[in-house]
């Protein structure tokens, strides 16, 4: 589809938190932060469903799918994570947390998007095991974002 980007199924996730840029200190700070939330979560299971867009059907540029089941587990994590942060002296976002995958980033208005919503709210994807938190440095290519995991942490260790 001309305009949309889809994100490759090798790199799809979910964004507890995201960083522009941060030092070989700071990393050793989030290492920590993201070590000591992820220990305070059990292994979960997750189900996604329901598509929807960023920020809104008329302006869309995110298309994502929704978190149905583990939504409240991820959640969880993503505070416990953020607590963490904060202690360590590093920057959080503001914005509420919104748990999703993103599945493409549009370019342009996609006349299209209406449709995909009307037919993604039925897409479902089965429940699947979540039972580890991931560190990604992202590097920004022409053909999109690719992640490189660095670093991963145990739920409930």
């Amino acid at each position: 589809m001309p305009g949309v980007r889809f994100v490759p199924e090798s790199q799809v996730h979910v964004t507890l938190h995201f960083f522009a840029a941060i030092s070989p200190d700071e990393r050793a700070l989030v290492e920590e932060a993201a070590a000591l939330g992820a220990s305070q979560v059990r292994p979960y299971k997750m189900g996604l469903s329901g598509v929807g867009v960023f920020p809104d059907a008329r302006r869309a540029r995110v298309v994502w799918l929704g978190i149905a089941q583990g939504a409240e587990e991820t959640a969880r994590l993503a505070a416990l994570v953020a607590k963490g942060l904060l202690a360590r002296g590093l920057p959080v976002e503001e914005r509420e947390f919104r748990p999703h995958v993103t599945l493409a980033r549009l370019r342009e208005r996609h006349h299209g998007v209406p449709e995909a919503l009307s037919i993604g709210r039925a897409m479902e994807v089965p429940a699947f095991d979540v039972d580890r938190l991931v560190l990604f440095q992202s590097r920004l290519l022409p053909t999109g974002p690719v992640h490189t995991e660095i670093a991963s942490f145990p739920l409930g260790a």
